[in-house]
């Protein structure tokens, strides 16, 4: 029989089939036509000339274990390192590090990663949104703060779910400076005594002298000689 062959399988399987020489049943967690390749989770050179054996990827842990965030992995040519093609959220060599805009620690058994929660008050395209590790946001954008962007910021109200922050008005005369921001959620300033209005920017009733800057002073109109007890706002004037 001048033109049968010997099988080539790289020593990872004992038969071939008699017309096409492909390998049957390669072992050692190999695959291909002549066993030289490793089956998915593997890596290595299983040929004869590589002569590096399929070990299982770890990235970081195998897919036996459960601590794996790829599902192929190969050696890098020239450093003869393992490169695994983590999965989405998941970086490094090893898929042992979060993604950009992603957090965890996926390095830990059990720990994976997640995508920063800023409530959508991030722009995506941009890097470092959270903290890779506590997912703390750090670029909350449309005037929010806090640890996931979901309160306004400082002198700001609305609703920062929904991107609906606007800028609190706050009448300068009317308002106590020392007492805080404005309300985040209704945007009420905090008035001076006797002062009234969400912006603080009106007297109460019966009161004036909202320009003194110190709140507003009653009218004292006398109610004998006074067609009423409000006062002109300004002056102070009875009529």
């Amino acid at each position: 029989y001048p033109k049968c062959q010997r099988c080539q399988c790289n020593g990872h399987a004992d038969t071939c089939d008699s017309a096409t020489g492909a390998c049957d049943s390669c072992r050692d967690y190999t695959l291909g036509h002549n066993c030289d390749r490793c089956i998915e989770g593997y890596y290595g050179e299983p040929s004869l000339l590589g002569g590096i054996p399929c070990r299982p990827c770890p990235c970081p842990g195998t897919m036996e274990s459960g601590h794996s965030y790829a599902d192929h992995c190969e050696l890098d040519p020239h450093s003869q390192d393992v490169v695994c093609e983590c999965g989405e959220g998941y970086a490094g060599s090893r898929c042992d590090v979060c993604a950009d805009n992603y957090y965890g620690n996926p390095e830990k058994p059990g720990g994976s990663c997640h995508l920063c929660n800023c409530s959508n008050n991030m722009d995506i395209s941009r890097p470092g949104n959270c903290d890779p590790y506590s997912g703390k946001c750090l670029q909350c954008l449309f005037n929010t703060e806090g640890f996931n962007c979901e309160h306004c910021k400082e002198n700001f109200y609305g609703d920062a779910i929904n991107q609906l922050c606007t800028e609190c008005v706050c009448n300068i005369l009317g308002t106590n400076n020392s007492a805080g921001p404005c309300d985040g959620v209704t945007g009420q300033c905090p008035c001076l005594p006797n002062v009234i209005g969400v912006s603080c920017d009106s007297c109460r009733e019966n009161h004036w002298k909202i320009a003194s800057g110190m709140g507003c002073e009653a009218c004292d109109c006398d109610p004998n000689g006074s067609y009423s007890e409000q006062c002109n706002q300004y002056d102070g004037q009875c009529s």
